[in-house]
């Protein structure tokens, strides 16, 4: 009788353990957007944008780099 019982704890363990495993994965994509414009960031940013990376070249403005998960 106790064995019986292990045998079927073991075996539900098992299915459900690849259950999971053969589920489809659930990725984010990405889509970027770039601005020099700090304005044109806080307007982004009301619309989901986040700022992931800026740039300070040596003659101009910032550059701010934006994420935002696709719909």
């Amino acid at each position: 009788m106790k064995t019986q019982l292990k045998f079927t704890c073991i075996l539900v363990a098992c299915g459900l353990l690849l259950a999971g495993c053969c589920t489809a994965q659930h990725v984010t994509k990405w889509e970027y957007r770039q601005t020099n414009s700090f304005a044109e960031v806080n307007q982004l940013a009301d619309q989901g944008w986040t700022v992931v990376n800026f740039a300070i070249p040596g003659s101009g403005p910032y550059e701010y780099l934006l994420k935002r998960a696709k719909p």
